[in-house]
């Protein structure tokens, strides 16, 4: 410009526009002897009040080499039955999450986001069993062959809007429809060893989908001391299925179920002094229906919290909570399969909702050296869902069968304590235990009274230096009621080595260090059936992963805070 022409020198110095930035990074952690790997990858724009962002989360396992035995032990028919499976199997997943992300907002005023969600999904299993099965004073040794394919695809749109209106009050809407396709496909043979005779085949396929919206619409307004939500929640959701199994021979049927779930919720929330509490009053209204049982349940949903805060270091909190328990959907199938050949598993189109009913008062210190949570926890289930074994006649042939009931109750009582210790007052070493000892009760029409403990340890050390991080991550196996199981924990034995500068990481793992991942569980004593299991992955024995995290920004980054989230998890699949 003319206004410039007695300058000697002129710097142009172009910049960004203050309203403009670029923000992502990936993580990947990959293991080199067998196929395990977690990787994500993110990537945001902003441009004024518009954001444009995707990211893309994959897990992927391929092991080749998981042995295990299981034992089944029942009278059926007046004879006495014994099976032994020596099994050595392949199996693996691949889970693909994927998110394109469009927001428009302005501080204090609105947010508007759509979110597209192209996920999809496939799980693979192939096996070989050796089998010893017992019959009265006989034995016959078996060869059992197992394939398994899930394939499932999931898109799912979510649109979200919150706007805040005069005089403190905010009005937000989200509403999200999901639609599933999935096949599946288990193939069951077994043959007599010495013979070749075939003595079970079943070749079950289930083609489903899918159909789900769910909407969720909320008020809120704050006040000097307190604040003020309610809204309603409502989910639709439709699933048809094709199914083929070894009840219908060369045919197919179809099979459809259909749920409508409503949700209406309010909320106050106040706090004066040192005192915080929350009230809430919730029913819930859940109708199913399928081709052969339909029924409506009415769910009261209350709950409170008060808090106290003696100090800045000092805070005790009671907590009363109830939430509905539903069936999936696959819980409500009238699917069946052949676990052998006399043992089947199906699904129970009969379940009803329960309703979990919660208390929690909790005492949490915090100091230099100590950060601590102790809770005593009560939690009643009025008609949880849970598996059982029964005996059955199907199609004029008597089985035990593996399916999904009501049972009458389940009330845990108990203590939990989480401790994070640092005895340098700092975090350059750092111990965390997180433990729980809690009374279990079952009670069931079909195994009666049920007492166990269930005593989780966990414990974590961390020691940090410069741009170093060294930690290990280990546990004390326990055991768990899951329906007519007691099944036990996931054994853990973790060390990592961390490098971090700046906005890059380096890290090497060892999962599973001088072990291997373990499983084991067993029937809770019953009349019906004995069956216990020793599961263990070879592959994964002391499995050292390698990964790298890099993240970077420029310019101007956003942040948007959703008061509402929802997603549909419910696949449909058997």
């Amino acid at each position: 410009p003319a206004r410039y022409s007695d300058v000697k020198t002129l710097i142009n110095v172009i910049t960004r526009p203050l309203d403009t930035g670029w923000n992502g990074g990936f993580d990947i952690d990959h293991a080199f002897t067998t196929g395990f790997g977690n990787d994500d990858a993110y990537f945001t724009y902003v441009k004024g009040r518009n954001q444009f962002s995707f990211d893309y989360g994959l897990n992927l396992r391929d092991y080749r080499d998981r042995r295990g035995d299981k034992n089944y032990a029942f009278v059926l028919d007046n004879s006495d039955w014994k099976y032994h499976y020596d099994t050595k199997d392949s199996f693996g997943y691949t889970t693909n999450n994927i998110n394109f992300k469009y927001t428009n907002s302005l501080k204090d005023n609105y947010t508007f986001q759509a979110i597209f969600s192209p996920n999809f999904d496939t799980f693979f299993s192939n096996g070989n069993s050796n089998i010893n099965v017992a019959h009265n004073d006989s034995d016959e040794l078996h060869y059992g062959v197992t394939r398994s394919r899930v394939y499932s695809f999931g898109p799912s749109l979510d649109l979200y809007y919150s706007k805040n209106l005069p005089n403190n009050q905010e009005l937000t809407l989200d509403v999200v429809g999901t639609l599933y396709r999935n096949r599946q496909r288990d193939n069951n043979d077994e043959t007599v060893v010495s013979t070749g005779e075939s003595v079970l085949s079943d070749h079950m396929t289930q083609n489903n989908s899918k159909q789900s919206l769910i909407g969720e619409l909320a008020y809120g307004k704050t006040f000097t001391n307190g604040s003020f939500n309610a809204g309603y929640k409502g989910t639709i959701a439709h699933s048809g299925a094709t199914i083929h199994n070894f009840l219908t021979g060369a045919d197919s049927y179809d099979y459809a179920v259909h749920s409508d779930c409503h949700y209406f919720y309010a909320e106050y929330m106040s706090r004066i002094h040192n005192f915080m509490y929350r009230l809430g009053i919730g029913e819930t209204i859940d109708h199913y229906k399928n081709d052969e049982a339909q029924y409506t349940n009415y769910l009261f949903n209350p709950k409170a919290e008060i808090a106290y805060t003696i100090n800045n270091r000092n805070q005790i909190r009671l907590a009363v909570k109830s939430e509905p328990v539903e069936p999936t959907l696959s819980d409500l199938s009238d699917n069946v399969e052949l676990i052998a050949d006399n043992i089947v598993r199906k699904g129970n189109p009969s379940l009803k909702s329960g309703n979990d009913y919660g208390a929690t008062l909790t005492y949490k210190i915090t100091n230099p050296y100590i950060d601590a949570e102790a809770s005593g926890v009560v939690d009643y289930t009025r008609h949880p869902i849970n598996s059982y074994y029964c005996r059955e006649n199907i199609d004029g042939k008597d089985y035990i069968v593996s399916t999904s009931e009501n049972a009458n109750s389940l009330l845990e009582y108990g203590g939990t304590t989480d401790i994070l210790f640092r005895p340098f007052k700092s975090d350059a070493f750092t111990v965390k235990l997180t433990a729980s000892a809690l009374s279990c009760r079952l009670n069931s029409p079909i195994i009666g009274s049920y007492l166990h403990w269930y005593i989780p340890i966990d414990y974590y050390l961390c020691y940090r230096v410069g741009c170093w991080e060294v930690s290990y991550e280990g546990n004390i196996v326990s055991k768990e009621i899951s329906g007519a199981y007691l099944r036990s924990d996931e054994n853990e034995s973790h060390l990592q080595l961390l490098w971090k500068k700046n906005n890059l990481s380096l890290f090497a793992k060892c999962f599973w260090l001088f072990s291997k991942s373990k499983y084991s569980g067993k029937t809770i004593p019953n009349n019906i059936l004995q069956y216990d299991y020793h599961t263990h992955i070879n592959d994964n024995r002391s499995m050292l992963t390698l990964g790298l995290s890099w993240t970077f920004t420029k310019g101007k980054n956003r942040t948007v805070n959703r008061s509402i989230k929802n997603k549909d998890y419910d696949r449909g699949t058997f």
